[in-house]
């Protein structure tokens, strides 16, 4: 609490006197962020021509406009170090809380400390935050922010509920990044007519004292945004202390649930509520055709060996457990009494069901929201634990304590990785969650330390942006969706890129959810189809260095389609980042409708000469680049533009030519055409020595990293280094020489038994030439 002399000498402070100690702060690095604050507490943040200005501050309802929420000390200036770097430090004292502006090198954070406790901190407007510290006036440059369930790029000029954060405003030549530091469930978004910001949210019971909620601006120092966006995720991994636990390179190959090819039974899958109902009648939408879901499955199974379709893992959905009211035909409706499987669904019991039927397979499995009236509410689990429930869904007091007590109960599972999904009902049912200031938060971190000590990892499914913001801090949240259910049919339920930016940037892999990889109808599961872009779907799926999960019937799964995801044994091949919105997107009116996306693979090593990269572009109606003189240093990503000679090849029509990072594409290109669903598929390689080495053709990814360790190129030759699976022949691997001529090869691996490093060459001419060429 600030002591009273701290507030005597504060409330002498005439505005007159206060305008002696005006304190104004300039960053003089690189970036060159300027930050100043005035004796009037207002706030500028310039970054080239982007500004950011605030205009007002509020606690409930009093506000510094209104002159109810008045200045009592300060301005107080200091400086520190911490782990964001140097700052500089400016304190205003106000009637009830302080605010404070720390200015870095290249980002800035603004704090509210509240000194004593706030009891109902009531605001009489309609906004979703009950005290607001920094609101910025309505920015007149280019902008965007994060809304909704499966978080969607939408508008900057209204905060939504659980939404309107990050926000980003930004120009030509840079971009600013605003959001929350910390404590993301705590707080929210707001607005006014006049302003955009954030504070404790509202209709919290009390701010306990000593409480401080933090917000940070990021500068983008390229005009690419997806630097932009790395580097303010960066800071908050940097806070949050996770910056060196969780990579998305090591989550991508963690384990089998992460790199192997999984067969799920999402909603909008064949066997999503498949099959007989269970004995309360709460648990069934789909048409019996065997006994139990145990039979049904356990011939999926049998049928994928018998095609040799490699999977590496299998997800279960919510269909398994029971709960407590009917579900809906798109999944929703009840909430999980007991977290184990129905005898009427696995009569063998779940760990015979894994271990047994399905051999062992590592599994991923589908949570929801906790029931009031479910076993662990209405006994207390574990024992003495209070439980806070309301009206359709319930949550733990002590979080930590029950989660690590409850991921100890699934003996015999093989779970890996479990779903939790349904996160916004959870929050939005449980009247505590919004009015404890701190129980979302603990409720999130709980639930992650109890993974973590399991042994698992998490996915977040239909979360709210704050939800992947609090991932940031969470090492067990390995991935979330960023795709609505394959069930429902808003015709965008493939397109990642612009979620991608935003979840990429905290090191969480974007999963788009499962699909049918085959274009025939599907009768008789819950979704028959028939897909209309099932190429679109498992590209999108591998290019975003999650999961790949086909949901297909059995006798309905095109194979060949689904193994050019991965090598023989099922391991997936994966870019080096996820796909994300390309940044030529942002030179266009609305990025959020561009769907051009981008990424790459970057491997082997420079110092040894042999390293190589492999850039991708997914145009999804290439007329639109007719739209803009796009080069290809904006369209690829940001690492394209140290490329000074380079070549495009369609992966569908096999054509290619010459090109340089300001090469313009247009869609009436003969080299942008589409392929046979309408989307352009491009891969751009250097040229070295006269080779462009492009890798496997006939995989989505065809130059992974996890495949290809070394390409080293000469005059003559050029030589890769790869790795292959048991038994694997890999190939055709290609490369183009010359700017004119195709050469592809392949090799197998002889070993049954373990993965083995190849070499492969491939020769700049034929034998007869390149022996005679020699010898002259």
């Amino acid at each position: 609490a600030r002591s009273a002399a701290q507030k005597q000498q504060g409330s002498g402070l005439t505005r007159k006197m206060m305008m002696k100690v005006l304190l104004v702060f300039v960053a003089t690095t690189a970036g060159a962020l300027e930050v100043s604050v005035s004796p009037g507490g207002s706030v500028v943040v310039r970054s080239g021509s982007l500004v950011l200005e605030t205009v007002d501050v509020f606690l409930g309802n009093l506000s510094a406009s209104g002159g109810g929420l008045r200045l009592e000390g300060g301005p107080r200036s200091e400086s520190g170090e911490d782990v964001l770097g140097r700052f500089n430090k400016t304190t205003l004292e106000w009637n009830g809380m302080d605010t404070a502006v720390k200015a870095y090198a290249d980002l800035v954070v603004f704090e509210q400390f509240f000194p004593e406790r706030i009891v109902k901190p009531l605001n009489a407007s309609s906004s979703l935050a009950c005290t607001g510290f920094p609101l910025f006036r309505r920015p007149s440059s280019k902008c965007f922010a994060y809304h909704g369930v499966f978080p969607a790029m939408g508008t900057c000029d209204e905060a939504t509920h659980q939404g309107g954060l990050p926000l980003v405003v930004y120009d030509t030549e840079g971009a600013l990044v605003f959001s929350s530091l910390e404590n993301h469930k705590a707080q929210h978004a707001a607005t006014s007519k006049d302003w955009v910001g954030a504070g404790v949210k509202a209709g919290v019971d009390e701010i306990p004292q000593g409480w401080t909620q933090r917000f940070v601006v990021v500068e983008g120092k390229t005009p690419s945004m997806r630097d932009t966006f790395d580097a303010w995720g960066a800071a908050l991994r940097e806070w949050s202390g996770s910056s060196d636990k969780r990579r998305m390179a090591n989550n991508a190959y963690r384990d089998v649930a992460h790199s192997g090819l999984g067969f799920w039974t999402d909603n909008g899958g064949y066997y999503h509520y498949y099959g007989p109902s269970d004995p309360s009648g709460k648990n069934n939408n789909g048409t019996p055709t065997a006994t139990t879901y145990e039979e049904v499955l356990t011939s999926v199974k049998r049928s994928h060996d018998e095609a040799a379709i490699p999977f590496r893992h299998w997800q279960f959905d919510s269909w398994f457990y029971p709960k407590d009211s009917d579900v809906s035909a798109g999944g929703g409706g009840g909430a999980v009494t007991n977290w184990t499987a129905m005898p009427s669904v696995f009569p063998s019991g779940m760990a015979a069901m894994v271990s047994k039927n399905l051999g062992g397979m590592p599994m991923i499995m589908h949570n929801r929201q906790w029931s009031p009236v479910s076993d662990y509410v209405t006994q207390n689990q574990p024992p003495g634990m209070e439980w806070l429930a309301s009206n359709g869904a319930a949550v733990p007091r002590d979080p930590f304590a029950f989660f690590d007590w409850f991921f100890q109960r699934q003996k015999g599972w093989n779970l890996y990785m479990y779903e939790q999904d349904w996160l916004n009902k959870e929050y939005d049912l449980v009247d505590a969650l919004t009015t404890n200031l701190t129980l979302a938060d603990d409720w999130l971190r709980g639930l992650a330390a109890g993974v973590e000590a399991s042994g698992r990892t998490m996915q977040f499914c239909m979360p709210y942006p704050y939800d992947v913001l609090a991932a940031a801090a969470l090492p067990a949240v390995t991935n979330a969706r960023a795709t609505n259910d394959y069930f429902h049919a808003d015709g965008r339920n493939w397109a990642i890129g612009a979620t991608a930016l935003f979840y990429a940037a905290l090191d969480v892999l974007p999963f788009k959810d499962g699909f049918y990889s085959s274009n025939r109808k599907q009768p008789g599961g819950q979704n028959e189809g028939p897909e209309l872009h099932p190429d679109r779907e498992i590209l999108m799926a591998s290019l975003s260095m999650a999961m790949v999960g086909p949901m297909d019937g059995e006798g309905f799964l095109n194979a060949s389609r689904v193994t050019r995801s991965c090598r023989g044994d099922g391991i997936l091949l994966k870019p080096d980042r996820p796909l994300v919105l390309s940044d030529a997107c942002f030179a266009r009116d609305d990025p959020a409708t561009c769907d051009v996306f981008a990424t790459f693979s970057k491997g082997g090593e420079e110092e040894k000469n042999t390293s190589f990269q492999v850039h991708y572009l997914y145009v999804d109606d290439p007329s639109t680049l007719d739209d803009d003189d796009d080069t290809l240093g904006d369209l690829l990503s940001p690492e394209f533009t140290d490329v000074p000679e380079a070549l495009l090849f369609n992966f569908y029509t096999r054509d290619f030519r010459p090109v340089a990072s300001d090469t313009v594409l247009a869609g009436e290109d003969k080299i942008a055409a589409p392929g046979y669903e309408g989307h352009t598929y491009l891969l751009a390689a250097p040229i070295v020595q006269g080779w462009a080495f492009i890798g496997e053709i006939d995989k989505y990814v065809p130059a992974s990293t996890f495949r290809f360790k070394a390409i080293v190129p000469s005059p003559a030759f050029l030589d890769v280094t790869l790795v292959a699976a048991p038994g694997e022949t890999v190939g055709p691997v290609c490369a183009v020489y010359g700017g004119d001529t195709l050469l592809c090869d392949s090799v197998t691996n002889a070993d049954a038994a373990h993965d083995a490093d190849l070499s492969l060459r491939l020769a700049a001419l034929p034998a007869a030439a390149l022996a005679a060429s020699t010898t002259a």
